[in-house]
């Protein structure tokens, strides 16, 4: 089955699913279920990459034939989290619960740089046009820029301690995340600093 690359979220739904149903159905060649934690969709190379947290791999899927085609050790990053993928330079980026972020060659599977970040971050999210990842731990985000297969600490965002996910408007590259005070939830953005206006 080749996936279609139509609107992110709609692609995104599918990609679930359809991992979800490869998880229930245990046709990915372990004979048993996976435990998943975070999964992108590379529609380049037909693959998806699936965080797997116990073993500290990413699981590379080929969903034309339902099969686990490839794992690849995140380390120094153990107990990854969150995933996300920066296409055009084949690179898969993976957020380790340790405080360490990993860059991985989708060609070879080898990891190519790595950084210290926030520990236990639960989501991270890649600007294209930055080369910026955002990871989303308590209290604080990372920011890294990667380029080159290596990675670059900018520093960390205040946010707050249930501020542990992230996501960016690809219409302005504004980053936004949410959280709560356990009465009220609430949603906050920030901008590029080289897209903020003084």
């Amino acid at each position: 089955m080749k996936l279609e690359a139509k609107r992110r979220i709609d692609e995104h739904a599918r990609v679930t699913a359809y991992v979800v149903e490869i998880i229930q159905t245990r046709v990915a060649d372990r004979g048993s279920e996976l435990p998943p934690e975070f999964v992108v969709y590379d529609p380049s190379a037909d693959r998806i990459y699936l965080n797997i947290k116990n073993k500290g791999v990413v699981a590379v899927i080929d969903p034309s034939i339902n099969k686990v085609v490839g794992e690849w050790p995140t380390a120094p990053a153990t107990q990854p989290h969150g995933l996300a993928l920066d296409a055009d330079n084949h690179q898969v980026f993976s957020a380790g619960g340790n405080g360490k972020l990993v860059a991985i060659d989708t060609k070879t599977g080898l990891v190519t740089g790595s950084m210290d970040i926030a520990a236990k971050v639960d989501q991270i999210a890649f600007d294209a046009p930055g080369g910026l990842i955002y990871c989303a731990g308590a209290g604080k985000m990372s920011v890294v820029r990667a380029g080159g297969g290596k990675l670059t600490s900018l520093g960390d965002v205040v946010t707050a301690a249930t501020a542990r996910n992230v996501a960016i408007d690809p219409a302005n590259r504004a980053v936004w995340t949410t959280y709560t005070d356990g009465k009220a939830s609430f949603a906050k953005s920030w901008m590029p600093p080289e897209t903020s206006h003084n």
